[in-house]
C-alpha cells in the first residue's frame, strides 16, 4: 500500500468517527487535518480552480486570485471551519465524504478496468498454431 492510500484509509477512518452527536469542538479539530490533506494533496485536485465545486458545496465564495494559492485556500477554508456553528460543521463533514469517497472509487474502477484488462489474455488463452 502507498503513502497515499494510507492516508485514504486515515482520512475515511476520521470521516467515519464524526457524526451529529460529536461535539462541535471535536468536529473541528478533526475537520482541520482532514480538509488540509484533501486541499492541499494534488491527488484529490490536480489543479487549483478544481477545488471550487468543492468551495461551492461548503456555501463558500472567494475571488479568484484566492483560487491561485492552495495555501491561501486552506487558510480561508480552516477560518470558515472555526467560525462554524455544529450545523455547518456536520455540513463540511458531509462534504468531504463526498470528495474523499468519490475519489476512492474512481481510484478502485481504475484499478478494477486496469486488471480485467492485463488479465484478458490469461482468461481467453492464446492459441498458437
Amino acid at each position: 500500500m502507498n503513502e497515499f492510500n494510507r492516508t485514504l484509509v486515515l482520512l475515511q477512518g476520521d470521516l467515519e468517527q464524526l457524526d451529529m452527536r460529536t461535539h462541535p469542538e471535536r468536529l473541528r479539530y478533526k475537520l482541520y487535518p482532514i480538509y488540509i490533506n484533501l486541499l492541499l494533496n494534488k491527488n484529490f485536485f490536480k489543479n487549483n480552480i478544481d477545488i471550487k465545486p468543492l468551495c461551492n458545496d461548503l456555501s463558500l465564495a472567494f475571488k479568484d486570485y484566492v483560487y491561485r494559492s492552495r495555501t491561501l485556500l486552506v487558510a480561508r477554508i480552516i477560518r470558515s471551519i472555526e467560525l462554524a456553528d455544529q450545523k455547518d460543521l456536520l455540513t463540511y463533514v458531509k462534504v468531504a465524504k463526498k470528495y474523499i469517497y468519490a475519489y476512492t472509487d474512481k481510484v478502485e474502477n481504475t484499478d478494477k478496468n486496469t486488471n480485467n484488462d492485463s488479465n484478458f489474455i490469461d482468461k481467453f488463452g492464446r492459441k498458437d498454431g
